[in-house]
């Protein structure tokens, strides 16, 4: 992998990043401010079955989010071994895994 490759892994891993971030926001905010306005004034079953459902799907939105925040993290350490790798970064001896730490 040359390093024009390299850099389209970290671009890839920086816009799934601020993908994640997005969605974070959203989940704790438009959602959660729509969801408490709506707590505010509608009372009953209907209601709780509607409140119960935002919090589901903002416990989705968080795994999802978590899920994709892990997926950066392997992009830019794959990404970072090929720097190593392509660099001549390591010395004799030495793993990718040592040459990052």
């Amino acid at each position: 992998m040359n390093s024009q490759q390299t850099q389209a892994v970290y671009k890839q891993a920086s816009d799934i990043r601020s993908i994640a971030e997005e969605m974070n926001r959203l989940s704790n905010g438009n959602l959660k401010n729509a969801a408490d306005s709506v707590a505010a004034v509608w009372r009953g079953d209907a209601a709780n079955v509607y409140l119960r459902h935002c919090e589901a799907t903002r416990d989705l939105i968080r795994e999802t989010t978590a899920d994709l925040l892990n997926i950066t993290g392997e992009l830019e350490h794959l990404a970072q071994q090929w720097d190593i790798m392509n660099s001549g970064g390591l010395t004799a001896g030495q793993s990718v895994g040592q040459a990052i730490k």
